[in-house]
């Protein structure tokens, strides 16, 4: 499974896994049983370590292997002429069976999105937890509900951009690689723009899947920081919701880079106590001169 990368002019990031066996089809009619066999499946997942591969970009091979979870991560640095979407192709060394990925090349200038998944944009009930745990399991991506009204959260990036819709965008989720072909479905049958994700590492059977989502460790936090570290001219908007520590980590970001945050989007979710508990961290934003746009979607 070759995930989606990022990069900019002379380099770029690919990661990926590899399985045993996949065996995940593509979502079809809801159907709970299947539904719930499949996410069953992308929690049993087998992978393969240490195993040689080929990386091929713009007909440049490059080699590198998994590690013992089966993960590969590499650093490719060449030369991308142009933004956009560039093809890169995987295969275990001396198969030859290709694997394809995508990499997001972004220029140093425009604005880019920073967005949370869960309660942002696709209804997960995250803090409701078996109410998470019994949609998460039953439902598929094309049965799963985008955020309502999501199209406020779009004026409100445009607002912020002078009236420009982004090409860059990059979610950053508490939810797992297990969930990575989910999430690619549910964007694109529900068209939310494509993206890059960056998701927290596979877990395993069903006590895994329960905790799904759950904060495990400062993975948001240290994905925005790097992006925002990466590309060391570029703007961004942030989007969240106050459900959990979006607000709190927007705040820290901000601490450095205050001048490259061109605002923050909020998501209120229907309890006042949410508002009160992040009303120290939206006060920090403001005097960081960092505004903040309140959504009731």
């Amino acid at each position: 499974m070759a995930y989606r990368g990022f990069g900019k002019a002379e380099k770029a990031f690919i990661k990926g896994h590899v399985f045993s066996k996949y065996g995940l089809k593509d979502p079809t009619e809801n159907n709970i049983i299947d539904n719930f066999r499949q996410m069953a499946k992308r929690y049993r997942l087998k992978t393969v370590g240490n195993i040689p591969l080929e990386i091929t970009v713009q007909n440049q091979v490059f080699e590198t292997t998994t590690d013992e979870n089966g993960l590969f991560e590499m650093k490719i640095e060449q030369d991308f002429s142009q933004p956009g979407w560039y093809e890169y192709f995987v295969s275990a060394k001396g198969d030859e069976q290709q694997f394809k990925g995508h990499i997001h090349i972004s220029d140093e200038i425009s604005t880019a999105v920073l967005s949370d998944i869960d309660d942002t944009l696709l209804i997960s009930y995250v803090n409701q937890m078996m109410k998470m745990v019994w949609v998460l399991m039953v439902k598929n991506a094309l049965t799963r509900k985008p955020v309502p009204r999501i199209h406020l959260l779009y004026e409100a990036i445009r607002n912020f951009n002078k009236g420009e819709f982004p090409t860059d965008f990059f979610y950053v989720s508490n939810s797992e690689w297990n969930l990575y072909d989910f999430l690619v479905d549910f964007m694109q049958s529900n068209d939310i723009p494509d993206g890059v994700f960056f998701l927290q590492r596979l877990k395993k059977g069903f006590w895994d899947m329960v905790k799904a989502g759950k904060k495990l460790n400062d993975h948001k936090y240290d994905s925005i920081l790097s992006l925002v570290q990466f590309f060391e001219k570029k703007s961004f908007i942030l989007a969240g919701d106050n459900g959990q520590r979006d607000l709190a980590i927007y705040s820290s970001v901000a601490e450095s880079y205050a001048d490259r945050i061109k605002g923050v989007i909020i998501r209120e979710l229907p309890k006042p106590q949410y508002r009160r508990k992040n009303k120290v961290y939206e006060d920090k934003l403001w005097q960081l001169g960092v505004p903040v746009r309140h959504l009731r979607m």
